[in-house]
């Protein structure tokens, strides 16, 4: 079963909704979605073995999210190539997503493993960009 909801985040209110909903909730300062959540992580500073809080998830309910830099691996691409990445354990409300950001200034999202009622999904870069 497929549930899928989308949502309008209303930032001069500080509300979020459900589209087609009439109701709104609070949502915290500087309120940040799933996508835009994992561009936020790319411009952090983050050190491997440390762990950061962060409370601007857009529903209040999954906050704080917690991000912890598990280490440095390499990961494997599509074409074949590999690519050195800081390896993160993002955790919100009792679930918690893999990502995998390159080890370099760009900091690219090269993996992201997601959990799902019927399993872990991974998706993968195919080859990194050409600048």
């Amino acid at each position: 079963r497929v549930q899928e909801h989308r949502w309008q985040i209303l930032p001069d209110s500080g509300r979020y909704r459900e589209i087609g909903g009439t109701q709104a909730w609070v949502a915290p300062t500087d309120p940040l979605d799933e996508l835009a959540f994992l561009y936020y992580l790319r411009t952090v500073p983050l050190a491997v073995g440390q762990s950061y809080s962060m409370p601007r998830y857009f529903q209040n309910g999954y906050n704080p999210v917690q991000v912890s830099v598990a280490g440095r691996e390499s990961i494997a691409l599509g074409d074949g190539t590999t690519l050195p990445c800081l390896a993160l354990r993002v955790t919100a409300h009792g679930t918690t997503v893999g990502v995998w950001l390159s080890d370099d200034k760009r900091r690219i999202p090269a993996q992201l493993v997601l959990p799902l009622p019927f399993g872990n999904v991974t998706l993968g870069l195919e080859r990194l960009p050409k600048l």
